[in-house]
């Protein structure tokens, strides 16, 4: 594959969506350590260890689903996109434009930013943030080549979007 394009992260976003959840991680344990060690059933500490073990869970969970989703490299021509670099392990995925069923999230929702997530009829499903090298290029050329009814209802969520931002700008509800 002679590729025209290819996207990615900056060393410090990389860094931050592989291995961003294990100093946070290693902090909260660092505040449970002195509840664990001292413990004597008050409900507060009881409580307290709750939401820090549910915050340890949730903050892991959602770095497992990065890890599946999220590739580090997306390489564009004028038929596919491919993906590569995960975090797990070392697949490449190939979307051709024509079996794109889906774009989800972050602009694809007619939100400014978050996770943009690309489905084919294979029952792959990609995600990427805004932060990789020419985002919005890369955002464009993907609605330019997907089927017409796809591109239709993310231009009506954009839409839509833009005019709750021009309500709100004209001190409409």
């Amino acid at each position: 594959m002679n590729p025209s394009q290819t996207f990615n992260y900056s060393l410090g976003y990389k860094l931050i969506f592989r291995y961003g959840n294990i100093p946070i991680t290693f902090v909260f344990i660092m505040y449970l350590l002195p509840v664990i060690t001292n413990f004597t059933y008050e409900w507060t500490q009881i409580a307290y260890l709750f939401v820090f073990i549910l915050l340890i869970i949730v903050l892991n969970r959602h770095y497992l689903k990065l890890y599946k989703l999220m590739p580090y490299k997306i390489e564009m021509d004028d038929e596919k996109l491919v993906f590569t670099d995960f975090t797990i392990n070392e697949r490449t995925v190939t979307m051709n434009f024509e079996d794109i069923e889906s774009l989800k999230g972050g602009i694809f929702d007619g939100k400014i930013s978050g996770l943009m997530k690309i489905t084919d009829s294979n029952g792959n499903e990609i995600g990427f943030f805004h932060k990789l090298t020419n985002a919005k290029q890369l955002e464009t050329m993907i609605l330019s080549k997907v089927k017409k009814e796809i591109y239709d209802v993310v231009i009506e969520k954009l839409s839509a979007r833009r005019g709750k931002i021009r309500d709100k700008a004209s001190g409409g509800k």
